[in-house]
């Protein structure tokens, strides 16, 4: 039997990859070198690997 996944379950893996969206692109947007150039890159380097780590997965595989 399955059980029913609650909203936060759903939805808080791509909101929070969203968020490390927006910050990152706009740390690299402003920025002038320092800190927010590494903040900007692991930032979108983090939403990049799992990109790549669930596009990598075959249908049905689980992660």
């Amino acid at each position: 039997m399955r059980q029913k996944l609650t909203s936060t379950a759903i939805w808080s893996a791509p909101i929070l990859l969203a968020v490390l969206t927006i910050i990152g692109l706009t740390s690299a947007l402003f920025s002038d070198g320092g800190w927010s150039d590494k903040l900007a890159w692991v930032c979108l380097a983090i939403v990049s690997l799992v990109s790549f780590y669930y596009w990598g997965l075959k249908p049905g595989q689980k992660s």
